[in-house]
């Protein structure tokens, strides 16, 4: 054990003059070290939180690196001393991350406006965490449906029956009136205006403009589709049918079962295309006197259009009736296959 010992006590010295030897060769340039120290550190925050009571008193206290620091990990806020939780630059940057570094940030700042617009000028979310008072200030709503209409889930009741407001978000998405108050989606004039900029907020319109003819025709000018949101009582009105299948005939689909036997409409669809013909109840296509007025009125149309010659006319008659034929003979096919099943 002595002979151990006086081993152990004669190699000391190599390894001391061994170990200021390797100390003084890796060893970098102030500065270098320094910049090297701050990047560990920063490293070691963005992979854990806890690892910021490694970081040294003089560092912690440092702004440019706290700031540096809820960059890589916005989460550093809850640990930080109570003068960076007032800071704005440094709440606003962990705010980027995450919406929910406002949480530990301190409660003073979600009562102050010009914070809060900031905020959310840099992230929408923010806005689950606003005050009430800040929940009715237009210039924050405003910010946040600028990047997403959602942000009217969290406006204030006066805020969601401001037109204003509601227009203005509607030309980011037509989602906006599902936060739009009853009154202004029973509203004539906004509901106007509102399709008139996209026609999907026919959706959101009351069930009494949904049977409103002026609401439906200006919706069905954008979009045949829009005919789908109409009431019933509409998409049975002959006069509103007619002239929404005059603008485009694929509204036809939409028509009530009691308008797909009414023959002027079906024959304006399908003087436009004769696919219309398949949304035509069976009892009207299987009628020899209507089929017979659906060729003279699509070979008149075209002959009107384009001065047919005797001959060529009789040629597209002999089209028409080979397209209705064909049209039967498939018809008859489903019926039959129907039957099987």
């Amino acid at each position: 054990m002595k002979g151990a010992f006086a081993w152990h006590e004669a190699l000391r010295p190599a390894q001391n003059t061994l170990g200021a030897l390797l100390a003084t060769s890796i060893q970098p340039e102030p500065s270098v070290h320094k910049l090297d120290n701050r990047q560990l550190m920063l490293q070691l925050l963005k992979q854990n939180i806890g690892n910021y009571d490694l970081v040294p008193p003089e560092t912690a206290q440092d702004r440019a690196f706290v700031l540096e620091a809820v960059r890589v990990n916005w989460q550093i806020l809850r640990a930080l001393p109570e003068a960076f939780l007032v800071d704005h630059e440094v709440v606003l940057e962990a705010v980027k991350s995450h919406e929910d570094a406002l949480l530990s940030a301190n409660p003073s700042l979600r009562e102050d406006m010009r914070f809060m617009l900031l905020a959310v000028n840099v992230q929408w979310r923010c806005l689950k965490y606003i005050s009430s008072g800040a929940c009715a200030h237009r210039k924050i709503i405003q910010a946040g449906i600028q990047q997403d209409v959602r942000a009217l889930q969290y406006a204030a009741p006066s805020v969601r029956s401001d037109p204003e407001i509601i227009l203005q978000a509607a030309k980011v998405s037509p989602y906006a009136l599902h936060y739009a108050s009853d009154s202004m989606c029973a509203d004539k004039g906004f509901m106007l205006e509102a399709v008139n900029f996209d026609w999907n907020t026919f959706i959101y319109a009351s069930p009494g403009l949904k049977k409103d003819a002026d609401v439906g025709f200006a919706a069905c000018k954008q979009n045949y589709a829009a005919v789908s949101f109409a009431s019933l009582e509409l998409r049975s009105d002959l006069n509103f049918m007619f002239e929404a299948v005059k603008l485009d005939w694929r509204a036809i689909r939409y028509a009530s079962n009691e308008l797909r036997v009414c023959e002027d409409l079906l024959l304006e669809a399908m003087c436009q295309s004769f696919d219309a013909l398949r949304f035509a109840h069976y009892k009207v296509w299987r009628k020899p006197s209507f089929l017979l007025k659906l060729v003279k009125r699509r070979v008149g149309t075209c002959a009107h259009a384009t001065n047919l010659t005797e001959q060529e006319e009789i040629e597209t008659y002999t089209n028409e009736i080979s397209a209705i034929e064909n049209f039967l003979l498939r018809r008859h096919h489903k019926i039959m296959e129907g039957c099987k099943r």
